[in-house]
């Protein structure tokens, strides 16, 4: 068999709700606000207090409410849910009062592609985030050409829950008059893999076309296998990432059902002495949960020749994937880690790196009491072997974004590889005071929380090795999902010498 073929990241597009673009987002991440220069503000947070739109307003942006009468109007708001409600949630930055369905001004939105009567929101999402990773590679240019030899692998965790739920309710009150209302867009725009066929079709990507459902690791799981066709010589380039936009009533009640929102960020009450971005606290020794959000991240992967022979950019080199199952409940994590823990270990071996090559991990730290201190007992068990050696830094992003369900596996590799290539660490949002529990569990692994606390809020500088001498900058991105579903990336600096 023939070697396996290198993998590079040539573009990255993101959209968030710290910004739709990749430039925008990374400064919030890491730039120190003007007047703020002791690193301590909140302000870079994408969490706010926000009027979620309950199924009312899907169900009229929809068209269903053309032609209605009064009563029937009524008894649409009273089964769609009524008025919003007022929660924590994290939002992707919304357009116009005339297109406040979507994201970006218009002319944003129609240069990527986006049809809002075809494409549901996690769609747009996607297709945002494309056009940006197109442009940052240069591939742009290429629209509309058929290339058998461009891939095409985006994840998402629940679709366009708002869609089904609207034309549910609609059946429910409207009866068999209803059904004259279905729009023939409505199954293409539910469908799982939607997104990733809107990329396909936009770009001409023909190769390979996959959309991974491995819930909130569904992102890295399309990522890893796009990588894998690359290597394996079955496309040379593929579109890779996760979108998700499920910031809405039913998402919000289910997860509120199962106890994992963060205390404060389910309801008007707003968490006592916490601001609504500080409800989502990874590793702090008060956390309770996980703010709800939405967003895409889409990564340009090619091979290194191909990469070479375009002279495209070249952010990162992808040089590890693991993956593993929990093997242990539908919705809880494995108390000590150990589907994290071999994850981590097959990634490291799959990259022939050892523990101490690592020099930051963007944990998945959803901020659940539970998750993330078996995520940490994971990590720390498989960097233990070299814990006297290491010098290596856990964050976690989502202190910043919020839980993107599908999406955030895709933007937590995204902003791994955007560490490796400008060589600067986000710190924790909002974390001041880490659990006791797990900076001990973290120690055994020879690795240190970069949290708010204790080096800010924006980013820090790479961690020099043990040594105290510079190193080629390697980072993990782990990612972990409802089912057991745990996958491990990669990314190393893409040494030119």
């Amino acid at each position: 068999m023939s070697a396996l073929r290198r993998v590079v990241v040539t573009g990255v597009g993101l959209v968030t709700p710290l910004g739709i673009t990749t430039r925008a987002v990374w400064r919030a991440l890491t730039e120190v606000p003007q007047g703020d220069e002791d690193g301590k503000s909140s302000n870079t947070s994408g969490i706010k207090r926000h009027a979620v739109p309950q199924f009312v307003d899907t169900y009229a942006a929809h068209g269903f409410a053309a032609g209605q009468d009064a009563s029937t109007s009524s008894l649409m708001s009273q089964a769609l849910g009524g008025e919003s409600a007022n929660v924590t949630a994290a939002m992707v930055p919304r357009g116009t009062e005339h297109n406040a369905q979507f994201p970006g001004p218009e002319g944003q939105l129609a240069s990527a592609g986006v049809d809002p009567r075809r494409h549901a929101l996690f769609t747009a999402y996607a297709l945002l985030a494309a056009a940006e990773a197109a442009r940052n590679a240069h591939l742009d240019g290429r629209l509309g050409e058929p290339d058998s030899r461009l891939g095409c692998s985006i994840g998402s965790g629940m679709g366009s829950v708002a869609d089904i739920a609207a034309y549910g309710a609609s059946m429910a009150v409207l009866g068999a008059a209803s059904n004259r209302r279905v729009s023939p867009h409505f199954v293409p725009r539910v469908l799982a893999n939607a997104a990733a066929s809107a990329v396909s079709v936009r770009y001409g990507a023909a190769g390979p076309l996959a959309a991974s459902a491995t819930a909130c690791a569904a992102g890295s799981a399309a990522i890893s296998e796009a990588a894998m066709w690359i290597r394996l010589g079955l496309a040379d380039a593929a579109f890779a990432g996760g979108a998700d936009a499920c910031a809405d009533a039913v998402a919000i009640s289910g997860f509120q059902r199962m106890r994992a929102l963060a205390g404060g960020a389910d309801d008007s009450d707003d968490g006592g002495d916490k601001s609504a971005a500080e409800t989502c606290r990874p590793f702090h020794a008060d956390r309770s949960g996980f703010v709800l959000g939405e967003g895409a991240a889409v990564l340009v992967l090619e091979s290194l020749e191909h990469a070479l022979e375009r002279g495209a950019p070249i952010y990162c080199e992808l040089a590890g994937i693991g993956m593993s199952a929990d093997a242990h409940h539908a919705a809880a994590p494995d108390p000590e880690g150990r589907g994290v823990a071999n994850a981590v270990r097959a990634c490291l071996k799959d990259a022939k790196l050892a523990p101490r090559d690592v020099g930051y991990i963007n944990a998945h730290a959803t901020s659940t009491p539970a998750g993330d201190i078996a995520e940490m007992r994971g990590l720390a068990t498989a960097m233990a072997p070299d814990a006297a050696h290491n010098s290596c830094y856990v964050g976690a992003t989502k202190a910043a974004t919020g839980h993107l369900l599908g999406a955030a596996g895709a933007v937590e590799a995204a902003l791994a590889a955007l560490a490796v290539h400008h060589g600067v660490v986000p710190s924790t949002l909002h974390t001041d005071v880490v659990d006791p529990r797990i900076s001990e569990i973290a120690s055994e692994g020879g690795l240190e929380i970069v949290h708010a606390g204790a080096h800010g809020s924006h980013g820090v500088a790479w961690p020099s090795g043990a040594d105290g001498r510079s190193r080629l900058r390697v980072a993990l991105s782990n990612a972990s999902g409802f089912g057991g579903s745990n996958v491990c990336l990669l990314f190393q600096e893409h040494d030119t010498r």
